[in-house]
This record gives structure tokens, C-alpha cells and sequence, in this order.
């Protein structure tokens, strides 16, 4: 049986090896199986490491090897890591949202690199769609707004019309507002002929909002009942 300090000596060993050869990434069985302890030993050692920051473990049974570079953080980045984890868990992900908007991407689920691998993106289309739609995760419709004003030189009209039919129309209906109010128009024209064709009411910029007094705007069908403010 090994002593304590054998088992600590051991555990930095082993996430000294994985580093070595470019993997940062583990599950808690795999420890176990190197360090040839038992359970409640492994989790000792692994706990020991986790507190001096030298692993971390975003989700049960997942751990990831920390940097120096990263240890202020206290974790790897999510973009070093969701990869192996999903694929661990067997689940399908793309890179949406904020995150997104970052990479730019110019293809349907494209890989993109980083330090420990590749992560999957979405289209700027799809972002597009996806920012409008969960504005509330995204920092508001202001953001949004913003956003959308650096993200339109990456989109394509026709894609964006394709990406727009998989989601809600009323989604579709303020991306388009918001990319004229960006002055974009131009990536909207596609997108005003499917609302047209597609949308059957008019529903408010802002979902929730009081709609007393919106004035209407019959190219899109909304009812603007709120004023935006992009840092353009």
C-alpha cells in the first residue's frame, strides 16, 4: 500500500504525463486505474490536486489538467474542454451565442482549433438567429444590436433565410429590424420576403415589454415597444 505522500507524488506524476503528451483530460476510473489505489484513495489524491489548482472537474467524473498559464482561473476555458467532455458523454454540441460571435464561422458546424483540440461553431447565420432569439443570454437587444452591427459583413442573405427556417418566425421578424437598424439592410432583403410570406401577425421587438403605444412597422410586422441603443 502506498504511503500518503506516494500517492500525492504519484497523482502529480500522472497529470505530468498527460500534459506531456498533449492531453488535458481525464476521468476519475482512468486516475484511478494509474494510480493503482482504491477509489477513496484516488479521490483523496485527486481532491488534494484540485485544491492547489492543478486539476479541476467541470462536471462528474471529468477532470482537466490546469496550466500554469490558467490556474487564476481556476479551470481550462470551456472551448479547451466542452469538446472531450461531450464527446465523453456522448452528445451532440455546436459553439452558439457569444461565443459564437467570437469564432465567426463560415460553415455549418465548423471546426475550429485551440490549444487542447477543435470545437464545433455555428454559422454566423445561425448565431444570428440564435443572439436574437436568446437576447437574455446574450446581454439584451442592445448587445444584440451591437453585436449584429460587427457579425453582418460575415453573413450571407440566403443563409441567413435558411437558418432563420428553423427557428420561430417572430425570431426572424426582429433580426431583420435590428440588421436595418444597424444599417445592414442589405443582408435583410432575403429575410423581409420570407416574414412577409411566413410571418401572420405582428409581435413586439420586445417579447414581455409593455406594448401600449408601439408604433407598428408593417415591413417586419412588429410592434417597436422599445427604444435601442447599440454601441455602434
Amino acid at each position: 500500500m502506498k504511503s500518503e505522500s506516494e500517492q500525492r507524488l504519484h497523482a502529480r506524476d500522472y497529470i505530468a504525463s498527460l500534459a506531456a503528451t498533449g492531453r488535458y483530460h481525464f476521468a476519475s476510473k482512468d486516475a484511478r486505474g494509474a494510480l493503482g489505489v482504491s477509489a477513496a484513495a484516488s479521490k483523496l489524491a485527486l481532491s488534494r490536486l484540485a485544491r492547489q489548482k492543478m486539476i479541476a472537474s467541470p462536471a462528474r467524473g471529468f477532470y482537466v489538467v490546469i496550466p500554469p498559464e490558467y490556474r487564476s482561473l481556476g479551470c481550462l476555458p470551456a472551448d479547451q474542454f466542452i469538446p472531450a467532455l461531450m464527446k465523453r458523454q456522448g452528445q451532440s454540441y455546436y459553439a452558439g451565442l457569444l461565443s459564437a460571435a467570437q469564432y465567426h464561422g463560415a460553415a455549418h458546424h465548423r471546426s475550429f482549433n485551440t490549444p487542447r483540440g477543435t470545437i464545433l461553431v455555428s454559422t454566423p447565420e445561425a448565431t444570428a438567429v440564435d443572439l436574437v432569439g436568446y437576447h437574455h443570454h446574450a446581454g439584451g437587444l442592445d448587445q444584440v444590436a451591437t453585436i449584429l452591427s460587427e457579425l453582418a459583413e460575415q453573413i450571407d442573405p440566403q443563409k441567413l433565410v435558411n437558418a432563420a427556417r428553423t427557428a420561430p418566425v417572430p425570431w426572424a421578424q426582429r433580426l431583420g429590424y435590428l440588421l436595418e437598424h444597424v444599417s445592414a439592410a442589405e443582408k435583410a432583403a432575403a429575410l423581409k420576403t420570407f416574414v412577409k410570406d411566413a410571418a401572420r401577425e405582428a409581435v413586439p421587438l420586445l417579447p414581455g415589454a409593455n406594448k401600449e403605444d408601439a408604433r407598428r412597422d408593417t415591413a417586419w410586422k412588429l410592434l417597436i415597444n422599445t427604444d435601442l441603443e447599440p454601441e455602434l
